[in-house]
């Protein structure tokens, strides 16, 4: 614990905000009289055999990668809510009618009680596949650079990049994926 004192002040980090939101929910589980269902979304997007993935940026999990996804808001669907998290954590900046019809591949619900440290947390995984290309982008120095996943080839302005949409068939299934995560 001395040759590392940041990891262990994450860790315990991690440790209290888990058990302070558990807590929580157990509170209002006893107020209601029934469990509460956290609802989540999560986009597994895959491009020439890559899976986008993000830097978290709050509790739980500061700092490790994960899939783009997110709490679903209030009047909010699962579909509206994993567009607006591609359009505004992600950045992505092709039109919602072309992922929608030409890229979501599948969706599948994960909603196994014990799935989170944090209470029940049902999340709707939504499967993207886009078209393969020979060499993806390098990342953009630019501050608020958006990622083109949508198959063009060379953007040029705002307006017309990410406008070229074809369809993809499926190659991955969600059959293939475990429904539950090993505990350790």
């Amino acid at each position: 614990m001395d040759r590392n004192p940041g990891a262990v002040k994450a860790i315990r980090a991690e440790g209290l905000y888990c058990h302070n939101s558990k807590a929580r929910v157990r509170a209002a589980e006893d107020a209601l009289g029934f469990p509460i269902v956290m609802n989540t979304v999560d986009a597994v997007m895959v491009m020439s055999g890559h899976v986008l993935l993000m830097r978290r940026d709050a509790l739980p999990g500061k700092g490790t990668l994960a899939l783009p996804g997110g709490h679903i808001l209030k009047d909010k669907t699962a579909q509206d809510s994993i567009f607006d998290i591609l359009r505004n954590k992600a950045r992505l900046d092709t039109p919602r009618g072309g992922l929608l019809a030409n890229r979501l591949c599948d969706r599948k619900v994960f909603d196994h009680p014990e799935r989170s440290e944090r209470g029940w947390i049902r999340t709707e995984a939504f499967y993207f596949e886009f078209e393969d290309r020979p060499k993806l982008e390098k990342k953009s120095s630019r501050p608020r650079a958006r990622p083109c996943l949508s198959g063009c080839q060379s953007p040029t302005s705002p307006q017309t990049r990410c406008s070229k949409i074809t369809s993809t068939s499926c190659r991955v299934s969600f059959r293939s994926f475990p429904t539950t995560m090993p505990r350790s």
